[in-house]
């Protein structure tokens, strides 16, 4: 039983965390889940990783460095990259779903970008189609579902499955080896803001 039972951290400060590692570790739990993370939107419900977040895993796997540890609720494909090098076991997310909604596409390694139909005739804040093909080209995606610009512009289902294996793609390449220079270079030419969090040596000596 210990060892298919998964032991929820709660808690924001590393007191609480630590009070959690405590209790689990004494129960002999072999597996963590944490989902404590900022959040964003109008109404709080998209989680983001952050160097708070990246602080609180740091220390859970300093203290309890042989658990197996699964992050609940964020994953995108630059987090996807950022979490693999902090010794986090899995993930789950929704994000590719609700990016699609939002009319916004992946690629491996990229954030989002919008590609809506109605944003594409305003022309503002939007992933121009030179860009969506040089996208393509500098990742090797393709897929059935992103073969035409136009019509993944319109349709919210091909959005959908193209994230699915944009995700998928990246999560099969972050297991081959020597995969980190070119994912690094791919998230600082197209996803900037994730620039901070990519020092991981410094948030491994928090």
């Amino acid at each position: 039983m210990r060892d298919k039972t998964i032991g929820v951290i709660h808690g924001r400060s590393l007191d609480e965390i630590h009070y959690c590692l405590v209790n689990y570790k004494r129960l002999g739990i072999k597996q963590l889940g944490f989902g404590s993370f900022g959040t964003r939107g109008s109404d709080s419900s998209i989680n983001i990783l952050d160097k708070r977040s990246l602080e609180s895993i740091a220390f859970i796997r300093c203290l309890y460095p042989e658990i197996r540890l699964h992050i609940f609720g964020v994953g995108n494909p630059p987090t996807a990259y950022i979490l693999s090098t902090t010794g986090v076991t899995s993930f789950d997310s929704s994000g590719w779903i609700k990016a699609a909604a939002y009319g916004n596409i992946y690629f491996p390694f990229t954030r989002a970008y919008n590609v809506s139909f109605r944003r594409l005739e305003k022309g503002k804040g939007t992933l121009s189609e030179d860009a969506f093909l040089q996208l393509k080209d500098l990742t090797c995606h393709e897929c059935p579902f992103c073969r035409d610009f136009r019509e993944i512009s319109k349709s919210r289902d091909k959005r959908v499955l193209h994230n699915l294996l944009s995700m998928v793609e990246t999560v099969e390449a972050l297991n081959r080896v020597n995969i980190q220079p070119e994912a690094r270079n791919i998230i600082l030419q197209w996803s900037p803001n994730y620039t901070k969090l990519l020092n991981i040596e410094n948030i491994e000596k928090v």
